[in-house]
């Protein structure tokens, strides 16, 4: 074994190739420290944090983006140079693992069973999804799919079903989101038509619910996997439609539009710009 830290312990690290690692750690009379290897050597730990939490996990999908969670629910992330300040993003827990498959989608877990996830430009509220037992670890191979596992041997996963291909239907289902670009603070018309599978039936019931979620959205209590969701009802002749307004302090960028029936499968996916 090499010591890279004589000060903190380490207890996590990533690797986003052989030329790069990133190791955290702390405790209550330790700093969090980072520690970053170059695909030569490692370098000289860094000071991360100085609260005395203790940095639990870390996740590096490239050598330019990190995200390294600690026990009071802080979130730092490093952009290939240096590390961000510690951000609370779960108040009333501790987090316990982080997984991030690209620098635009991460997923983290904390000990009293919440999940919250990262866009790009903020995180979601947490979102309990094991109402049995604290999380202890999350695997995100893509910002579709991610698996969580508990303290008692339990798993719960987040899946973001892939659209069944429109051949199947005597019609494909359809999401315009208007305006297509808009500033944040300010409202989007979202509507739709529902496919008819073979025979005409309509795949959501007439006057069922249509799920739009979207880190765009505003949070609120009614989530999707940890995602802001609007609720839409399915008219007789199969369209839908909603409002929404964006948050006044939403990040710039592309945000993804999904759509499915409620507690179904995805209907259709679109693109929304928040200028």
């Amino acid at each position: 074994s090499t010591g890279i830290d004589s000060v903190s312990t380490l207890y996590s690290v990533s690797c986003a190739s052989p030329s790069f690692c990133a190791a955290v750690g702390g405790g209550p009379e330790e700093p969090d420290n980072a520690v970053i290897f170059n695909g030569g050597s490692w370098g000289t730990p860094h000071t991360i944090d100085r609260s005395g939490a203790l940095a639990t996990s870390v996740s590096c999908p490239s050598s330019s983006f990190c995200a390294a969670v600690d026990e009071h629910g802080h979130v730092l992330t490093y952009n290939g140079s240096s590390w961000s300040t510690p951000d609370a993003v779960d108040t009333n827990a501790g987090l316990t693992a982080v997984s991030c498959p690209s620098s635009s989608f991460c997923a983290a877990v904390d000990d009293k069973g919440d999940a919250l996830t990262y866009n790009g430009h903020s995180w979601s509220r947490p979102d309990a999804v094991d109402t049995n037992a604290g999380l202890t670890a999350v695997s995100c191979p893509s910002a579709s799919f991610c698996v969580a596992v508990d303290e008692r041997g339990n798993k719960v996963s987040y899946e973001v079903p892939t659209p069944t291909p429109a051949v199947k239907y005597e019609s494909s289902s359809s999401l315009r989101v208007s305006p297509h670009s808009v500033r944040a603070g300010a409202q989007v018309h979202m509507s739709g038509s529902i496919a008819r599978a073979r025979g005409g039936r309509l795949i959501c019931p007439v006057g069922g619910q249509v799920e739009l979620f979207s880190p765009a959205f505003a949070p609120s209590r009614h989530e999707f996997g940890g995602v802001p969701t609007v609720y839409a009802k399915v008219a007789r002749n199969g369209s839908f439609s909603a409002r929404t307004t964006i948050p006044a302090r939403r990040h710039p960028g592309a945000y993804r539009v999904s759509g499915r029936c409620s507690g179904g499968n995805l209907i259709v996916l679109t693109t929304l710009h928040v200028l």
